[in-house]
């Protein structure tokens, strides 16, 4: 920056920065200092007045220009040019960028000229003003705006050099300083401060004359440039050498009547207490711990790293509280002592405290450390940064900042040259800070902590226990600091056994009790980063436990903390490592075991108790069920419709929803359920129990194409059982509520107890006069008689499903009356009847995009067909079905329309084929726990084992099919299957 603008790499070679906007982008965000500038301030300091039309994409390319330079430069490029909410903002550490080193050493040079120490004044604004390489930066592309910074730094320089001047001049023979003084007034010729500076020189050495001659020169230049006369402090200088009564020797340093004059680039300069102190190498390490297990490979990246001699390495180690990264930081700086001879400094800087060390102490503190006295430290921050780098200049230092706050604690504690190192620690992520390593430490694997365990308790008493021990270490959650009071804690009780322990942390919100022992306290270790929050973080943070879920996504955080926008809280709490970011394509956080009961003990405080009604707890969980039955409700919207389902009995939920539906709703609304299953269902679960199951039930029948296209069968089952809990007293949607709960048995085959609910649903619904959810029900009631083989029953349910359909007119339901009662028919034999009130449902679904109904038609037709011996038409109905599962994405309704082609192959004499479609399908049916297509599935492969003369395989398969139809209560199949398996027994 100080001179044509130049960019190098971290191996020195200088990377060519063209000319033009993006090289005023560069330097104009250097200048910045590490500030944002928005783009409406690029745009006005790249065109002024009249930016281009296309402005906004123009910085954007000379941005990825810059960006694009500085990852030629460094490998941490990337990191370096960050666009912010507040605009683009360049991370440069002081020793990177010489604008920056100029401006630190002038304020140390002037401050010391302040305190009376011009030798350390001078030395320290000739090294600035060496920095210089000529104008700054000449390539920039011309401004209509004329940006300030290249003139503000050349009068900076101009003012610097004459400090430096001035400084030098009580210091050595003025006669040195004139020379470079008379080109400063060719220079400068209005400037009466070095005119006057070149006086006193002059007069100094003993020529007054000269120096007269001066000022005459000064007061012509002024009058004919400017028609102005010399100013106050000229002419009284003036004055003062014609009287005679200006002093003829220079003050001697520090302003004593008496001393000695030296060259101002020497160590010569007289007694300077702050710069002659011996160097002491301070050895500040805390103790290593003897026990220490584990990292091996992050101790092994930050060994590698520390090595590095390009520059300053700073080594950055974060974590969530209790992970260890002290621990680990002070070991490996024990690791790295032969490395750093000239010492080690140690400093906590309580980032998690409510009041962490300012940079300010810091260096102060750093500064004694390093054997400067306390009246040798500089005031202000800028002037200690300066004093410390130089202090650390041509040594080896490792320098351990534990505990830091944030970038702005770190930096100014940052050595600027090559030599020493840097291992910072932190509860909070640092990604703007510039660093060779930076790594988040997790908590220990089951594995790695039970070696933990082990290694501190004894490997036999672990081994005596091991199923108490690995309860012990998930208790801990893998934190090696709670590992350490489980076995202080022990140590104190010899006679309690792993179980005994274990058995005392069972209360949730108790169970941090367990982990406080003396001076080692997770509690304690969580209230730092807890106090460390501000409100909006710390409310969030406390409800997580408010739900039974796990893992949540964005809009159930913002719908517990009660806004619409919960980013910039997560991001505080991702920074503190309170909670962290879960596996997925969606966005969704997880809270550590032990950090969600130290979040249940706060919000218990701060909020009260979800069962207490007037509570914030109670209405934070509100919140959240009324918007995942919103979200619910808007995902429901957007899939087809499922066959067999009736309509949901409540009104549609608030739309829009009370939070922005989530992208990947409104993109894949089935998907996004799948995701986000884990937290719906729970969260229906809870309503129930805290007494909104009515509201529960049309989320769930509106979560039901969800269920049934997946094939969820046990969070069906749950979610129905949680409903029909708490609507005890409205029969109606008691009915409903065991409707889906048969659809639940029929999804797993247990169609006998289906049937039981079913009869129990269908009266109370016909007493209630609900028609529409009447319909499914005796539909679904015929289907189970059906395979009882209680075909009378089963016929009269459907054409009663029919009459009622009718009467409705609900389409939906005629379809599945007659899909039904053709199923009925097929089974009796009548294959005829069954393919004309099929073909008659077919006719009535197509065209009308319910796919999932279609699927269940053209299967039975498919069915009916085979039986009549048209079989190239049942497989084209199947491939047809097929079709419309897959775009579903329903495999076990597509896994029973294949069932139909392996009869199909069966009969057509393929029985390879058949086998292998079959030996395909038993995996689907066993992956989803559905034992009547396992049961069909297995009839079918002994079937076709047996055309291929394979008695042997075929008797497992029959047996394994006997025993599921008995188990499913389905006589009928299974007496067929025993009589196949006596016919293959030896007479």
């Amino acid at each position: 920056m100080l001179g044509p603008l130049s960019l190098f790499g971290d191996d020195g070679q200088q990377i060519v920065v063209p000319r033009g906007r993006a090289a005023t982008v560069l330097a104009f965000l250097t200048a910045r200092r590490g500030q944002p500038a928005r783009r409406d301030l690029l745009v006005d300091v790249l065109w002024g007045e009249r930016p281009p039309r296309t402005n906004a994409a123009s910085v954007h390319n000379y941005v990825s220009t810059v960006r694009a330079l500085l990852n030629r430069a460094t490998e941490s490029g990337a990191d370096r040019l960050l666009l912010t909410p507040q605009g683009y903002r360049l991370v440069l550490h002081p020793s990177e960028c010489d604008l920056l080193e100029f401006e630190g050493l002038v304020s140390a040079g002037r401050d010391a000229a302040r305190r009376g120490e011009p030798a350390r004044a001078a030395r320290q604004l000739r090294r600035a003003l060496d920095l210089w390489r000529g104008e700054p930066f000449p390539q920039l592309a011309s401004s209509p705006r004329s940006w300030s910074e290249p003139r503000r730094l050349h009068e900076l320089r101009q003012s610097v050099h004459e400090d430096c001047l001035e400084a030098e001049l009580s210091l050595r023979r003025p006669a040195e300083l004139v020379p470079e003084l008379r080109q400063l007034v060719e220079d400068e010729p209005l400037s009466e401060r070095v005119r006057a500076l070149l006086m006193r020189a002059l007069v100094l050495a003993g020529e007054t004359a000269s120096a007269l001659a001066v000022f005459q020169e000064a007061r012509e230049t002024l009058v004919n440039a400017l028609g102005i006369e010399p100013g106050r402090e000229l002419r009284e200088l003036h004055g003062s050498i014609l009287r005679d009564d200006m002093p003829r020797t220079p003050p001697p340093p520090g302003g004593d009547a008496e001393g000695t004059t030296a060259d101002p680039g020497s160590d010569e300069t007289g007694p300077d207490p702050c710069e002659t102190d011996p160097w002491t190498p301070p050895r500040q390490l805390p103790r290593d711990l003897p026990d220490f297990v584990g990292r091996d490979e992050v101790l092994a990246q930050i060994l590698a790293h520390a090595a590095s001699t390009r520059s300053v390495p700073v080594l950055v180690v974060t974590g969530g509280p209790g992970t260890g990264k002290t621990a680990l930081a002070v070991h490996a700086a024990h690791h790295l002592v032969p490395r750093f001879p000239d010492g080690q400094l140690y400093l906590n800087l309580g980032g998690g405290s409510e009041h962490p060390v300012t940079p300010e102490d810091a260096l102060a503190a750093l500064l004694r450390n390093l054997g400067v006295t306390d009246a040798c430290v500089p005031t202000g921050l800028e002037h200690r940064a300066a004093a410390y780098r130089s202090r650390l200049a041509g040594r080896r230092v490792l320098v351990v900042l534990d505990d830091a706050a944030d970038v702005d604690q770190i930096t100014p504690l940052l050595p600027g040259t090559a030599g020493s190192a840097v291992l910072v620690t932190g509860r909070r992520r640092l990604p703007a800070l510039p660093s060779d390593l930076s790594t988040v430490l997790e908590p220990f694997t089951p594995e790695e902590s039970l070696r933990f365990l082990a290694r501190l308790l004894g490997a036999q008493r672990v081994e005596d226990e091991p199923e108490a021990a690995a309860r012990l270490v998930e208790l801990c959650g893998g934190l090696p600091l709670g590992i350490r009071i489980m076995l202080s804690r022990l140590e104190t009780r010899r006679h309690w056994s792993l179980a005994s322990l274990v058995g005392r942390m069972r209360d949730e919100r108790r169970v941090l009790d367990g982990f406080d022992a003396g001076h080692l306290s997770v509690r304690a270790s969580f209230t730092l980063s807890y106090s460390g929050l501000g409100e909006a973080e710390r409310a969030l943070f406390r409800r997580f436990p408010l739900t039974p879920a796990r893992e949540l996504a964005c809009w159930a955080l913002a719908a517990l903390a009660g806004t619409r926008n919960p980013d910039e809280a997560i991001d505080h709490l991702l920074l503190a490592h309170l909670v962290e970011p879960a596996d997925g394509p969606y966005e969704r956080y997880r809270v550590h075991d032990l950090v969600r009961s130290f979040a249940a003990e706060r919000g218990a405080e701060a909020d009260g108790l979800v069962g207490e009604p007037t509570s914030e707890a109670r209405a934070a969980v509100r919140r959240l069920f009324d918007t995942a039955h919103a979200l619910i409700g808007a995902a429901h919207r957007r899939l087809p419709t499922p066959g067999g389902w009736p309509t949901p009995c409540g009104s549609p939920p608030a739309s829009p929803p009370p939070v922005p539906v989530p992208p990947g709703l409104a993109e894949d609304a089935m998907s996004w359920l799948t995701e986000e299953a884990p937290t719906l269902v729970p969260t229906l679960v809870q309503g129930c129990e805290l007494g909104w199951a009515a509201s529960s039930l049309d989320a769930v029948e509106r979560l039901a194409p969800f269920l049934a296209f997946r094939h969820r069968t046990d969070e069906t089952r749950r979610l129905y059982r949680a409903v029909a809990s708490g609507l005890a007293d409205d029969r109606r949607l008691l009915a409903r509520a065991h409707f889906g709960l048969a659809q639940s048995e029929v999804m797993a085959g247990r169609l006998d107890s289906a049937s039981m609910l079913l009869d129990e649903s269908a009266w109370l619904l016909a007493d209630a006069g609900d028609h529409d959810a009447l319909a499914h029900t005796l539909v679904l009631a015929s289907f189970c008689r059906t395979h009882h083989q209680e075909f009378d029953v089963a016929e009269r349910l459907a054409k009663r499903a029919l009459r009622v359909a009718e009467t409705t007119r609900d389409r939906h339901a005629l379809v599945r009356s007659l899909r039904q009662w053709g199923n009925v028919r097929l089974k009796r034999g009548d294959d005829r009847a069954a393919v004309h009130l099929l073909d008659h449902a077919l006719t009535l679904v197509e065209g009308h995009d319910e796919p999932d109904l279609e699927a269940m038609v053209l299967n039975t037709l498919a069915n009916a067909l085979i039986g009549l011996g048209e079989l190239d038409r049942a497989d084209h109905l199947c491939d047809r079905a097929v079709s419309l599962l897959d775009v579903l994405g329903q495999p076990v309704g597509r896994a029973y329309v294949r069932v139909a082609q392996v009869v199909i192959r069966a009969e057509r004499g393929d029985h390879l084929e058949s086998l292998a479609i079959a030996q395909d399908l038993l995996t689907t049916f066993r992956q989803f726990g559905d034992q009547r297509g396992e049961a069909y599935v297995r009839h079918r492969m002994a079937l076709a084992e047996l055309a291929l003369g394979r008695s042997a395989r075929a008797v497992p398969l029959l047996r394994a099919a006997s025993s599921l139809y008995q188990a499913l209560h389905m006589p009928t199949k299974a007496h067929e299957v025993r009589s196949t398996l006596d016919s293959l027994m030896p007479r």
